[in-house]
């Protein structure tokens, strides 16, 4: 017979791991409040480069979605973003930033959506056939346990001959890069890494559902549940570090280009 705290622990347990989740896959989803992307205001030496020729210098600017907005938060000085070829800042810090505007899908704070719009992009390299830019957003934690601290996500994107922005993702590399050969053996080591870390996030999915039905079963015993448990947290966290290792392998791929 069940006893009956037992659902009582079990949703302690169930909360407790998916926390842990949430924590562990930081590209899917946040807890926290508010974000800070690419997007901003910056103080420094800035020259804006427009695309008729013309360049506007300035000591602070606001990057928002489609404009520059030249001054304070109030100013009215603001062109339109696709007047704009890129813009260059040396911050007070001595941080050099080269930033363009593109039209891009972004993923939502949860993961849960996919969001077009145009966003100001920072690019992180450039060579004689690639470009590599980052959308960069700052989530603000507002949970006392966690610190009040804040993680960056960064979204990978890249251009080759200046041709469309494309999202740093295996199937897109392994397009472009097919006439390299050590370009195309990252790239095809990133594809076959990103199928090891999808099917250890499945494989993860399913532990966590199968822990539960095992707990509120009174036919197993507490060892299948706890290792049940701890498959589903090692095989997400095989997952997320393997996740890691498909965007080092892509960066690489394009970097190596030529």
């Amino acid at each position: 017979m069940l006893n009956v705290t037992q659902p009582k622990y079990g949703f302690y347990l169930l909360f407790c791991l998916l926390c842990t989740l949430l924590w562990i896959t930081p590209a899917k989803a946040q807890l926290g409040w508010g974000s800070r992307d690419t997007e901003g205001t910056y103080r420094g030496e800035i020259k804006v480069f427009m695309t008729d020729g013309s360049v506007r210098e300035s000591d602070k600017v606001g990057l928002i979605m489609n404009a520059v907005r030249f001054g304070g938060i109030f100013s009215e000085d603001r062109v339109d973003a696709e007047l704009v070829d890129h813009v260059e800042i040396v911050t007070n810090s001595g941080k050099q930033l080269y930033l363009a505007n593109f039209s891009i899908t972004t993923t939502s704070q949860w993961g849960l959506f996919s969001v077009n719009g145009r966003r100001w992009l920072t690019r992180d390299f450039l060579s004689d056939r690639m470009q590599v830019w980052i959308f960069e957003t700052t989530v603000y934690n507002a949970d006392p346990n966690m610190g009040y601290g804040y993680s960056k996500q960064r979204t990978y994107f890249y251009q080759k001959d200046d041709g469309a922005l494309r999202p740093l993702v295996p199937e897109a590399v392994m397009e472009d890069v097919a006439d390299n050969e050590a370009s195309l053996d990252l790239a095809l080591k990133a594809k076959s890494t990103q199928t090891v870390s999808k099917v250890s996030g499945y494989l993860g999915a399913g532990l966590v559902v199968g822990s539960i039905l095992v707990f509120f079963s009174d036919s197993i015993g507490d060892g299948a549940f706890v290792g049940m448990i701890g498959g589903a947290i090692v095989s997400i966290f095989t997952s997320w570090v393997t996740g890691l290792s498909v965007q080092k392998n892509l960066l690489q791929a394009v970097k190596a280009y030529q």
